[in-house]
């Protein structure tokens, strides 16, 4: 059986640009603008709006470098339930799901679990998303999204500061 895949923390920005997808032992992972394999994801966002249509609840999410969507299906009551509870205040949430290359223009996170975040766990989320990135940009895919990576980073870097 295989092992499974620790996620990595991803800035929405970085989700959003990720459109390769490889397979390797079974396993599907995304290739992001920085180069990085990832199967994965753990994020943490603030929920800014939900809505439920009977069939899915889709939660708009945003992050220090963006906003995006999730979509969690009525096949997975207990996670519908919480999104919903959990939209309710519009928290601070964290989220840890598999990141799913649909097509060469979309990306999401299929939630597999999703809780409420504290300031401390963003934070730390922050640290650790940002370190991530930096290790990364020096043999990044793609340079350009390098560049706005490094300035989001400096960005963030600059709030958590004055924070």
């Amino acid at each position: 059986m295989p092992k499974r895949q620790t996620a990595k923390r991803l800035f929405i920005t970085e989700i959003l640009n990720t459109h390769e997808q490889v397979e390797k032992d079974g396993t599907k992972f995304a290739i992001t603008p920085l180069g990085d394999e990832v199967n994965r994801v753990f994020l943490v966002a603030t929920i800014l709006e939900c809505r439920d249509n009977g069939e899915t609840i889709r939660l708009r999410l945003a992050d220090p470098t963006g906003g995006m969507s999730v979509w969690i299906s009525n096949k997975t009551p207990e996670l519908q339930q919480k999104a919903a509870e959990l939209a309710e205040e519009f928290s601070l949430v964290a989220i840890s799901g598999k990141l799913r290359v649909v097509n060469e223009t979309f990306t999401t996170v299929r939630v597999e679990k999703i809780g409420k975040a504290d300031e401390t766990t963003r934070r730390l989320w922050v640290r650790d998303a940002v370190r991530r990135v930096k290790k990364l940009l020096n043999n990044a895919k793609d340079e350009n999204f390098a560049k706005r990576m490094e300035e989001h980073v400096r960005e963030i870097e600059m709030a958590e500061q004055t924070a």
